[in-house]
C-alpha cells in the first residue's frame, strides 16, 4: 500500500472514533421544566441505531385506594444523526380525531443542555437537562 492510502485510512478512522464519541453524549435521561415529560436516549446495538423514549409518569388510585405509579409513552421514531444533530419524527394522537405531527432535532448545547427543537403542526423548542440519577 502507498503511503498516501495509508494517511487516508488513518484520517478517516479517526474521524469516524471522533463521530462516534460525539453521539455517545446524548445517551441518557433529560428532563425539562417546560413538562413532566421525561426524554431518554439510548443507543440500540440490536438495531445499530439510536432509540428514543418519551414518558410521562402517572400517579393513580388503585382498586384498593392504594397509590400506583403508571407510565404513558409518547413515541419517538429515530430518523439519522447528521452534522453533530440527532433527527426523529413523531406523531401524537389526542384521539381518534385529532393528531400532531413533528420533526425533531436533538443538538447538545453543553454537557448537560440539550435543545431540541420540534417543526411540523406547531414550532416550538425546548432545553432539557440532563437527568440526577
Amino acid at each position: 500500500m502507498s503511503k498516501k492510502k495509508i494517511c487516508l485510512f488513518i484520517v478517516s478512522f479517526c474521524f469516524t472514533i471522533i463521530n462516534a464519541q460525539d453521539y455517545d453524549k446524548f445517551i441518557g435521561e433529560w428532563t425539562t421544566n417546560k413538562s413532566d415529560i421525561i426524554l431518554r436516549i439510548y443507543f440500540s446495538k440490536t438495531n445499530n441505531r439510536f432509540d428514543f423514549w418519551q414518558y410521562k409518569e402517572i400517579e393513580t388510585l388503585d382498586y384498593y385506594n392504594c397509590k400506583t405509579k403508571s407510565y404513558k409513552y409518547y413515541p419517538i421514531r429515530f430518523v439519522k444523526k447528521s452534522n453533530g444533530k440527532l433527527k426523529g419524527v413523531i406523531l401524537y394522537w389526542y384521539n381518534q380525531y385529532e393528531s400532531a405531527y413533528y420533526e425533531t432535532t436533538y443538538e447538545l448545547l453543553e454537557k448537560n443542555k440539550l435543545l431540541v427543537t420540534f417543526e411540523g403542526d406547531y414550532n416550538f423548542t425546548y432545553i432539557y437537562s440532563r437527568r440526577k440519577e
